[in-house]
């Protein structure tokens, strides 16, 4: 089950069935509301839009849906031409749906920082590129440099960087400025997280086969790709990791 927290607010929202997403506001107390619309098939991960109250992004079979929350006297918009059919609760409503190429599934999703200028980053492992959307005007510009089966998308808090992960190990850092990168590779399996320093000049990176985290270091300031990759050992983790191994083979005994 796929969870998201609002960065601001006290509100949760999880992949809750197939076709669903549920919103539990535990800041107003009030019952979750359940997010349904016959364009909103086969969810995979939802995201909130940063600094922008409460809209959230929702990857779908097809595109990405755009939800955003109705209050009395202040009716979210929908996109001219939006004709979709379903129910969802009366707190919130579908106003866009921002459509993939050839119907793909979307499986990686990540916002631009500065939730004010909405840029969407959206990825497939059916497809050979990701794609920037401009969420308001509802266009995707895909960046193709054949890339395939991305798992992982994460904008820098700065938005100066971008980092894309593939299932085979490899991945990619992206500066913003002109959408150049420059590739890596691992060893240790592939990429199972990311994760930035608040000033954006640092990621860190879990793999698959290892317990041993990356901590890849810009050296110079953006638009450079100048970077040092180098390892963070866990000892703590590595004492509990072999305390269990070492429990686990004592009932095998």
């Amino acid at each position: 089950m796929q969870v998201c927290w609002h960065q601001k607010k006290d509100i949760l929202a999880f992949v809750s069935a197939r076709n669903q997403v549920t919103v539990g506001d535990y800041g107003e107390g009030k019952d979750p509301c359940i997010l349904i619309n016959d364009l909103q098939r086969e969810v995979k991960l939802v995201q909130w839009r940063p600094n922008a109250g409460k809209t959230l992004s929702v990857a779908c079979k097809g595109g990405i849906c755009i939800w955003t929350a109705s209050y009395p006297g202040n009716t979210a918009c929908l996109r001219p031409g939006l004709t979709s059919r379903g129910t969802s609760d009366v707190r919130w409503t579908l106003v866009d749906f921002l459509r993939s190429h050839d119907n793909e599934q979307i499986t990686a999703l990540s916002w631009s920082p500065d939730g004010r200028y909405p840029f969407l980053t959206s990825a497939s492992y059916e497809s050979s590129s990701f794609t920037i959307w401009d969420v308001a005007q509802g266009v995707g510009t895909p960046i193709r440099r054949g890339l395939g089966s991305i798992s992982l998308l994460k904008w820098s808090p700065t938005g100066d960087y971008f980092f894309a992960a593939k299932f085979d190990g490899t991945f990619y850092l992206w500066e913003t400025n002109t959408w150049t990168s420059e590739p890596w590779s691992s060893t240790s399996g592939c990429v199972t997280g990311a994760a930035w320093d608040p000033d954006g000049r640092m990621i860190l990176v879990a793999f698959s086969e290892s317990l041993t985290l990356g901590s890849i270091h810009f050296a110079t300031k953006p638009p450079s790709l100048d970077a040092h990759l180098l390892p963070v050992e866990l000892p703590e983790l590595n004492s509990l990791t072999n305390r269990y191994l070492l429990f686990v083979s004592s009932l095998l005994d």
